[in-house]
């Protein structure tokens, strides 16, 4: 967001969980943004390779199970927004510990290095063209119906660039989305 904010960029890309979606719109609006709603998604656990679960047969985890690990966090450059991120996964999930990283390659390291797990999204459509991290795996967890919504921002009242509504129209197919009226 800090760059649509200072004008480095014509759009961003937000996900938070859906039922602070109200409450995100309006810290949106509040710094003269505008956002448009792609999706809704399940959570999903990421692990890696030294994470029990890993070579399992099962494709599901029970939310329960997760108190027995370290719960990595993906820290924003928005405090705000990352704040209210962690503060409503971390009331949801249960861990054994916590990790935060602001780069994503540690981020990859760890997960792919530790037993810890990753909450968030995974559009399966999204990596049907390429591979998604090697060494990681996705498991639905059982006992939950936490979801993030995908939302894209772009400064109120701005036009979009050709460049950034051609990525619009991309990020909506990946997304096995209706795109936004805006677009056509």
């Amino acid at each position: 967001l800090a760059d649509v904010l200072d004008q480095s960029s014509d759009l961003g890309i937000v996900v938070t969980p859906s039922v602070s979606r109200q409450g995100t719109f309006a810290y949106l609006e509040s710094r003269k943004l505008e956002g448009h709603l792609v999706r809704v998604d399940q959570s999903r656990c990421m692990i890696g390779p030294h994470h029990p679960r890993y070579d399992s047969a099962e494709s599901t985890i029970p939310l329960a199970e997760l108190a027995y690990y370290p719960r990595l966090c993906y820290a924003s450059e928005d405090q705000t927004l990352s704040r209210e991120l962690f503060d409503l996964e971390d009331a949801y999930f249960p861990r054994m510990g916590l990790l935060t990283i602001s780069d994503t390659g540690s981020f990859h390291n760890f997960l792919a290095q530790t037993p810890a797990y990753f909450i968030g999204i995974h559009t399966d459509s999204a990596y049907q063209a390429t591979q998604f991290y090697k060494d990681i795996r996705v498991l639905d967890i059982l006992g939950t119906d936490f979801s993030y919504d995908t939302i894209w921002v772009r400064r109120r009242g701005w036009s979009l660039t050709p460049l950034a509504r051609t990525y619009l129209r991309r990020l909506y197919a990946v997304a096995g989305s209706e795109p936004d009226p805006i677009l056509t």
